[in-house]
């Protein structure tokens, strides 16, 4: 362009072209290099547009070939445990169970438990079946009719006794003892199978199998009915930092009509009932990390619904009335850590203890110690002590500070009996125990 410039000016200079000539001659010159320009663009843009293409069907093709791997990906799922194994799930659970009665407000009773099961590894034989033990402990907390608990239990002392195989099955060695466990937390059914049930052979996403777990039911003293289980390996997911294998697992029953003696909400007591069009659905999703032969995570839904006739004699006539039962729990199992479990059981221990009658005597008799009022001081850790409690540093730290009332009232060897006894604990404490550890060495110097 600048070259026809140059040339067109050179002509008007030697006098070739007229000045009005020369201006037709640029404006010419500059809208044919405007075109050009376009013309450029245009086919610069059509070059990235058809790279752009290009990428994206290459992004597309590579896509549908991670798929299509994955769907063809085989995995074996199996549980895998050694012995001295030690597997800690802690359990979230919130729900709620609804009576509805004819021309009665319902009664509703919502409630949340958080659960720590702690499975120890006793042995595994050659087929790789686990010997094991669980213990169950946790919180259960309820609000009904505006009232609001919560309660803890620890079942650390009576553990359950399975078999465990490498797809999961269990087999209970102290069925009985499971059952009691479990109706004592106030469930209305178990099942036999604490842990999703794996395949015998290599399975890829779309694969299904099933499974039977029998059922059994606290309300009334009959055999256990089966529940057929659909599992569905769906996809892989990282969870965790662990490759995992993403399983559907849904089943329900529908439980035949049972009679027999119920609790009446509202009053009490048990009454004849029959109960009929009870059903109940389960559903979760488990995360099962393959490699590790664990499960990292699971959650899920369980609802139930049942029709209750209710017979009771009154003043000799008998009365019946219907009661629709609705029950809806949703829950989350993880992996716990040591640490997490051992925070949790302090923190629980803590708010345990200060329930204690013990615990309430022993701050009354720390707060007249402080106060100089020595006489009631010593009546309340007295008191405090008749409670008999169970935790160790509680027992010394009573007995340490009863023996400073006694030297502030000038009794030495009443004083001295007790510094005596907290010594005992200096047998068997361990290095961990800071706050029992404290108590035995102020006994220590008290007694120099």
């Amino acid at each position: 362009m600048e070259k026809e410039r140059e040339r067109i000016e050179r002509m008007l200079r030697e006098g070739k072209i007229s000045k009005e000539q020369s201006e037709k001659l640029l404006k010419a010159l500059e809208e044919s290099t405007a075109a050009e320009k376009k013309k450029a663009i245009k086919k610069s843009r059509m070059k990235v547009i058809s790279i752009s293409a290009v990428m994206v069907g290459l992004i597309i093709i590579g896509g549908l070939v991670v798929v299509s791997q994955l769907s063809k990906k085989r995995v074996r799922l199996e549980y895998k445990v050694k012995k001295g194994d030690v597997l800690r799930h802690k359990e979230i659970a919130m729900g709620k169970v609804e009576f509805k009665m004819a021309y009665r407000k319902p009664r509703i009773t919502n409630f949340r438990t958080e659960t720590y099961r702690t499975i120890k590894i006793k042995d595994v034989d050659d087929k790789g079946v686990a010997q094991a033990s669980m213990t169950i402990e946790g919180v259960i907390e309820k609000e009904k009719n505006g009232e609001k608990t919560s309660e803890f239990f620890d079942f650390g002392h009576r553990p359950i006794l399975m078999n465990i195989t490498k797809q999961g099955k269990t087999e209970m060695k102290n069925w009985e003892e499971c059952k009691a466990i479990f109706k004592e937390l106030g469930l209305p059914s178990i099942t036999g199978q604490f842990f999703p049930l794996l395949p015998e052979k290599k399975v890829k996403v779309g694969d299904s199998w099933t499974n039977d777990a029998q059922l059994t039911s606290f309300l009334f003293d009959t055999p256990p009915l089966t529940i057929r289980f659909k599992n569905s390996l769906v996809g892989f997911e990282k969870l965790g930092g662990y490759d995992c294998a993403k399983i559907i697992r849904v089943g329900s029953i529908e439980v035949p009509m049972q009679k027999g003696k119920v609790l009446m909400p509202g009053f009490g007591k048990k009454a004849e009932a029959t109960i009929k069009d009870f059903k109940i659905n389960r559903a979760l999703t488990a995360y099962f990390a393959y490699d590790r032969g664990r499960i990292v995570k699971m959650e899920g839904k369980v609802t139930s619904g049942e029709k209750r006739i209710y017979k009771h004699l009154r003043k000799g006539r008998e009365q019946s009335w219907e009661v629709d039962v609705e029950s809806e729990v949703s829950f989350i199992l993880t992996e716990a850590t040591a640490e997490e479990y051992k925070a949790w059981k302090e923190e629980i221990t803590r708010k345990e203890l200060c329930k204690t009658e013990a615990w309430q005597y022993y701050r009354k008799g720390e707060n007249y110690y402080r106060e100089g009022q020595y006489d009631q001081a010593i009546a309340s850790f007295k008191k405090a002590l008749e409670e008999k409690p169970e935790t160790p540093w509680v027992i010394a730290w009573i007995h340490v500070e009863l023996g400073w009332a006694y030297d502030k009232k000038g009794l030495t060897k009443e004083a001295e009996k007790e510094y005596k006894y907290v010594l005992k604990f200096a047998e068997t404490v361990e290095e961990k125990d800071k706050i029992l550890l404290k108590a035995i060495r102020r006994a220590q110097y008290a007694l120099k």
